[in-house]
């Protein structure tokens, strides 16, 4: 095999695990509404100002595994600039007033961070295995940001 196509190989197989992020799907809750000026003080009031936020974050995961699920490369490196920003903006909301909702929102931001970056890296120089680690974050991601909007919601 030549390195050409052990790369396409290693970029086909990478695409196929990023694809299973669609079945890890999960859903991304939350109320609507921004705001800005002081902090609210109850969960209440914070899901109410920024769950907003946090359902995007879900919704521009859901977008990353729906590209990836389809093989294609200018969906899958869009997507994860949108999940980016989506990553930017949820992250304006921090902190929750809760400590474990506090703390598992930061996990699942951290880990999607991490694949954020390694997914756009990944696409900008077709690197197959830089392409799997984002694959495994943005994974893991989506279970935190799972755990996170079990912990919003209580």
């Amino acid at each position: 095999m030549t390195r050409r196509a052990v790369a396409a190989a290693l970029l086909a197989l990478a695409l196929a695990a990023l694809a299973a992020l669609a079945a890890c799907g999960g859903g991304s809750g939350g109320a609507g509404g921004g705001g800005s000026g002081r902090r609210p003080a109850t969960l209440a009031d914070w899901n109410a100002r920024h769950g907003a936020a946090v359902a995007g974050l879900g919704a521009a995961l859901d977008k990353v595994a729906d590209a990836t699920k389809a093989g294609e490369p200018v969906g899958i490196r869009t997507s994860c600039a949108a999940l980016r920003e989506s990553v930017t903006e949820a992250k304006a909301t921090l902190p929750v007033p809760d400590a474990k909702a506090d703390a598992d929102l930061r996990s699942a931001l951290d880990a999607i961070t991490g694949g954020v970056t390694d997914c756009l890296g990944a696409m900008a120089v077709g690197d197959a295995r830089q392409l799997e680690r984002a694959i495994s974050q943005l994974r893991d991601g989506r279970l935190k940001l799972d755990t996170a909007n079990a912990a919003l919601a209580a």
